[in-house]
């Protein structure tokens, strides 16, 4: 297995532990992966994963460390409020170790400095509500 697949199943691992009966405020319903397609009836909120990019940032030999950034779109029906878009961007944040010393993180090489989240209310035609936060993760891949 590769280290990028191993990188996204972790996401992936950590996303489902959000639930109140796990300390957040939060419950996803499901976690779709971007291979994913989440059904008409899906249950809310849900988290849809993404890969946006994935760049080579440094090389030797055979390895390579590379930096790669998901997009985790938490999608709500139509009428969720701000808090409920912010509570999710925290625990999505949370779950994955920010504001930990490395060692102590589900999920080592968070960048801590590179992510953001993206709001989008539901408007005519659109009944969904979403808050996208893009994390990144530096990793080492090797080719050998």
């Amino acid at each position: 297995m590769t280290k990028a697949k191993e990188i996204t199943e972790q996401l992936i691992r950590c996303l489902e532990n959000i639930s109140p009966r796990n300390g957040y405020i939060t419950e996803l319903a499901n976690i779709y992966p971007h291979t994913a397609v989440a059904p008409d009836r899906a249950a809310f909120p849900c988290a849809l994963v993404r890969v946006a990019a994935d760049n080579c940032t440094g090389m030797a030999s055979t390895q390579a460390t590379r930096e790669r950034l998901f997009e985790i779109e938490v999608v709500f029906k139509r009428g969720a409020t701000q808090d409920d878009l912010d509570a999710a961007h925290v625990d999505i944040l949370r779950c994955l170790g920010f504001g930990k010393h490395e060692y102590e993180r589900e999920m080592k090489g968070l960048l801590t400095d590179q992510q953001e989240a993206e709001f989008e209310f539901a408007s005519q035609g659109n009944n969904f509500t979403t808050v996208t936060i893009t994390v990144a993760f530096i990793y080492v891949e090797n080719y050998a």
